[in-house]
């Protein structure tokens, strides 16, 4: 996610791909900060296995989001490498999904078309507004946008009712949230999309999915005596902003070592509580946290590591 640099193996990746193919599969990568085509392939294959239609609609609004943002005059070295892709991709998911089944197809259609393309076009402006902060964009756009615009649909509609999984015991719960994090930073539940997930992580740079591993288990150990649901929990809502957090302080913004990896899991635990409150805060409004938990958070540590002298440059 605009990270700025690409985690290891990042930059391969696609071969026999069309390069403007491995340009929007990079930008399903950089969701979890991989400039690597393999790993957006297998992020494209999890959505698809879970929803098919919400892997045409992270394509669709990377596609769009790039396109936008290519003719905005984004330089074509971010473009090549995704980064003005992802945020597309995110809003594309959430506005084809959290809209209720009274949105009717072509509607659905336009708002992730739509929405792919304010996002690559709010993601170039707000970039350097946030650079001369000294702050990456993150999914800042995606949150800004997908916000109000489900707003807007939510009121006419009337909220989105989430479907969990019935847990079992503790173990049972935190294994299972554990897995589901993982698939929740797309928008998914499941073994299967959580597990090609971390296969992409896996295949493009190992020590971030030992990151993400940690700190989707260490969301769900810590929700629950925070008075989480278990249902909640077990669908993995407690790890997806904790597992960003870790993957861009620990693996994508700071220094590699020690230091960067315990302070990036330590945030990644204060995401919970926040994104707890966030959620509770947004749901009464009939509205997703998203991964506006994710955005502070990894904004407050960045912030942190620069005083500790943990960051990149």
């Amino acid at each position: 996610m605009e990270s700025g640099v690409s985690l290891p193996g990042g930059a391969g990746g696609g071969a026999g791909v069309p390069v403007a193919g491995r340009a929007v599969l990079r930008g399903l990568g950089q969701v979890m900060f991989l400039a690597d085509a393999r790993a957006g392939a297998l992020f494209l294959a999890a959505l698809a296995v879970a929803a098919p239609p919400l892997a045409v609609a992270a394509l669709a609004g990377a596609l769009v989001a790039g396109a936008v943002a290519r003719a905005a005059g984004a330089p074509a070295s971010e473009l090549a490498a995704g980064l003005h892709g992802f945020n597309g991709a995110l809003a594309g998911i959430a506005l084809a999904l959290f809209p209720g089944p009274e949105v009717a197809a072509g509607w659905r259609a336009l708002l992730v078309v739509g929405g792919g393309a304010a996002a690559g076009l709010l993601g170039l402006r707000l970039a350097g507004r946030l650079r001369r902060a000294g702050l990456p964009v993150l999914t800042a756009p995606f949150n800004l946008l997908a916000l109000p615009v489900l707003a807007l649909v939510q009121w006419r509609t009337g909220p989105l009712t989430a479907v969990f999984p019935q847990p079992g015991g503790a173990l049972a719960t935190l294994a299972q949230g554990t897995v589901n994090g993982l698939a929740q930073v797309f928008f998914l539940q499941g073994l299967l999309p959580g597990a090609l997930v971390a296969l992409g992580l896996g295949l493009a740079a190992p020590r971030a999915l030992a990151l993400a591993v940690a700190a989707s288990a260490g969301g769900a150990a810590l929700a629950l005596p925070l008075g989480a649901d278990a249902p909640a929990v077990a669908a993995g809502l407690y790890g997806y902003n904790g597992i960003l957090v870790a993957l861009a302080l620990g693996a994508a913004f700071l220094v590699p070592g020690r230091g960067s990896a315990l302070l990036a899991l330590l945030a990644a635990l204060v995401a919970v509580p926040v994104h707890m409150a966030l959620a509770g805060a947004l749901g009464a409004a009939g509205l997703p946290g998203l991964t506006v938990a994710f955005v502070l958070t990894g904004w407050g540590g960045l912030r942190l590591a620069r005083r500790l002298g943990l960051a990149r440059g």
